[in-house]
C-alpha cells in the first residue's frame, strides 16, 4: 500500500489524472450554470426567444456556406441544402424581429413535430409487431 496518496489514476478504467480533473471541472461548470439558471430563470426565459433566433440565423448561415460548397460535389441536390438554409435564416430573422409571438408559433410547430414522431413510432411498432408474429 503506498504511503502517499495522490490524485486517483483509475488505471484499470483508462482514466488518467488529466481526465479526472476535466470531469471535476465539468462538474463545477454544470453546478455554476445550474445555479445561474435557477436564480435567473425569469430573465433567461425572456431572453430565450432571442437566443433561439440567433441560433437559427447562425445555423442557417453555416448551412448556406455548406450549400455553396456542395454545389460542385452534389450536383443538383445542393439546392435542397440552399433552400433549407434560407428557411433557417428566415426563421432566425423572424425570431429576432418578433421574438415572443414567434416563440408561440415555434412551440406549436414543435408540438406538431412531436405528434408526427408519435404517429411514426406507432406505425413502426405495429409494423414490427406484425412482422414478429409472422416470424414466430
Amino acid at each position: 500500500m503506498p504511503s502517499s496518496v495522490s490524485s486517483p489514476s483509475f488505471k484499470g478504467c483508462g482514466i488518467n489524472g488529466t481526465a479526472f480533473r476535466q470531469v471535476s471541472l465539468m462538474g463545477i461548470i454544470y453546478i455554476l450554470i445550474a445555479l445561474i439558471v435557477f436564480f435567473f430563470a425569469e430573465t433567461l426565459a425572456s431572453l430565450l426567444p432571442i437566443f433561439i433566433g440567433a441560433l437559427f440565423l447562425f445555423g442557417g448561415i453555416i448551412r448556406l456556406i455548406q450549400a455553396i460548397g456542395f454545389r460542385r460535389t452534389i450536383a443538383n441536390r445542393w439546392m435542397y441544402f440552399m433552400l433549407s438554409s434560407l428557411l433557417w435564416i428566415g426563421i432566425g430573422l423572424i425570431m429576432l424581429v418578433n421574438p415572443f409571438d414567434s416563440l408561440i408559433v415555434l412551440f406549436q410547430l414543435f408540438g406538431g413535430f412531436l405528434i408526427a414522431v408519435g404517429v411514426v413510432e406507432w406505425v413502426l411498432y405495429f409494423t414490427l409487431r406484425s412482422s414478429r408474429r409472422q416470424l414466430g
